[in-house]
């Protein structure tokens, strides 16, 4: 049996520190730490979809170019979405872009309630955006729907919705999902 790769450790920890790093954006809210930390939370799970999702490389023109987030300047959720702006995602980094006109150069979207009618979402969805949100029934057309379950913010997860925008969930991910459809 050989010893393992330095590069296959470290990114057995990198993966150890994501998920660890998820597993505690979905710990309990107090009713004192208010909307401004639960925005934050939620904007790191959208953070680690990201990092645990991978696109074909047609959806990219270069290795270099980023993976991009497209938010609603409007959306309550831009100014904690737009915090992640360079952040890394794999080999790529993450661009947020704040902008009312979500198009296939978005390849995460998040769409906020007032947008979330199942039209929409699955005209994004057949562009290969990856959408996530957070109201109610968001799954029967997107990906990714943040859920309040008590004071813990977690998430669903659509698997057929994802693959049909061409991104691909890591199995860690569908693992911590209250439900994978």
């Amino acid at each position: 049996m050989t010893a393992p790769s330095n590069s296959l450790v470290r990114n057995s920890r990198r993966l150890g520190a994501a998920l660890a790093v998820l597993a505690l954006s979905a710990a309990p809210l107090s009713a004192a730490e208010g909307s401004t930390v639960e925005q934050a939370t939620k904007a790191a799970m959208v953070y680690n979809f990201g990092r645990f999702t991978t696109w074909p490389g047609s959806r990219f023109g270069t290795p270099g170019d980023p993976v991009v987030l497209c938010v609603d300047p409007a959306s309550n959720m831009a100014g904690s979405l737009q915090q992640l702006n360079g952040k890394p995602v794999g080999g790529r980094f993450l661009l947020v872009a704040l902008t009312s006109r979500v198009d296939r150069s978005c390849n995460m979207a998040w769409v906020s309630a007032r947008d979330a009618n199942d039209g929409y979402i699955s005209s994004l969805r057949d562009r290969g955006v990856l959408t996530i949100g957070e109201a109610p029934g968001f799954t029967r057309s997107g990906a990714i729907q943040l859920v309040t379950i008590g004071r813990q913010v977690r998430f669903r997860i659509n698997q057929e919705n994802a693959l049909a925008a061409g991104a691909m969930l890591s199995s860690n991910l569908l693992r911590l999902a209250v439900a994978v459809n």
